[in-house]
């Protein structure tokens, strides 16, 4: 029960992420300037604002914590991309998806994760009211992150001035080192789901249980499966780092093209002729063999032909798993 309900509450942030998301956009701009964090900054810390710099790096310490465990009980983002499988706890984001790995980039998560804390720093320190006594003025969060080798570093540029009859002190540099084995589990990940490329009807259960983080599998209906990769070697908060992923292990058919077999078109007339296709995916690469016409990313074809005769042409058509369909269709073209 307490897993789930740390989970809930994962949801619920991430449904107030969702609700900024309008300003989480233009602070996306503003993050983007400051890069990754590939080092610890430090700053001379004014007297006035040193209980305003502890006050932000606890804050910092506890959103990155939550970025971090958010972006690992929903495949590796915050804002899980389509395709992605909803749970009654949360939007777990497909790691394999029928033979393909669709799990998101290191590069990814860290702006995930850069994301998060732009937008959740400022509701942690939530307009500084313990310190209303002060006058402190705020600018936009910048952060940076970097998933290293055992450790997530958090880079953030956060200013803060506090307003006095003498002068302005200003602080603006935070950093943190969350140790927590991300990269590692990413790592595993990816390496589960090659195999899953590899050989997609079995789940090799002996290669599983020689990593050294627990691996489970549950089925989640009739084609689909979660991994959960479970860490206790480096622990956030006393609990196991937790990263799951959604394996979607429908096999995938061949797409079916549907076209007749012969069109009779008129000379100097233009031609058009969408091509129906039959498939589970949406998106597929056409190939026509002729230099007749060429066929549009959305299966058109259209053209107005120039020269008399009969032109027997092969069209194609191919899904993005390289299954395909072909068809030899005849033009005859009359004056």
């Amino acid at each position: 029960m307490r897993k789930k309900g740390q989970i809930a509450i994962f949801i619920i942030l991430g449904i107030v992420l969702i609700i900024g998301i309008g300003f989480f956009i233009y602070i996306m701009g503003q993050q983007s300037k400051l890069g990754e964090a590939k080092t610890l900054v430090t700053e001379e810390v004014p007297v006035q604002l040193e209980p305003i710099k502890l006050y932000v790096q606890n804050c910092l310490k506890t959103t990155a914590a939550e970025a971090v465990r958010l972006l690992g009980a929903q495949g590796g983002y915050i804002f899980p991309k389509n395709p992605y499988l909803l749970t009654n706890y949360s939007s777990i984001a497909y790691g394999y998806d029928r033979g393909k790995n669709t799990l998101p980039t290191e590069s990814t998560m860290e702006n995930e994760l850069a994301s998060y804390v732009v937008f959740g720093l400022p509701l942690c320190t939530a307009n500084f009211i313990e310190f209303s006594s002060m006058d402190l003025r705020t600018e936009a969060v910048r952060a940076g992150v970097d998933i290293t080798e055992g450790k997530v570093v958090f880079t953030i540029d956060y200013p803060i001035t506090l307003v006095t009859k003498t002068g302005e002190p200003k602080i603006s540099k935070f950093a943190y080192e969350l140790p927590v084995r991300l990269d590692h589990v990413v790592s595993i990940s990816n390496s589960v789901i090659n195999g899953l490329i590899s050989d997609p009807d079995n789940i090799d259960l002996t290669n599983l249980s020689a990593y050294d983080v627990a691996i489970d599998m549950t089925p989640y209906g009739d084609d689909t499966i979660l991994f959960s990769l479970s860490d206790d070697v480096i622990k956030i908060q006393d609990e196991p780092y937790m990263f799951t992923f959604a394996g979607n292990i429908t096999k995938n058919k061949a797409p079916i093209l549907d076209v007749k077999n012969e069109y009779n078109l008129q000379d100097k007339f233009e031609f058009q002729l969408q091509l129906g296709i039959t498939d589970d995916d949406t998106e597929h690469e056409f190939f026509a063999d002729t230099v007749l016409f060429d066929i549009s990313d959305t299966g058109l074809i259209k053209f107005t032909p120039e020269i008399t005769g009969s032109f027997t042409v092969r069209i194609r058509v191919t899904d993005p798993h390289g299954l395909y369909d072909e068809k030899y269709v005849r033009f005859i073209v009359d004056k």
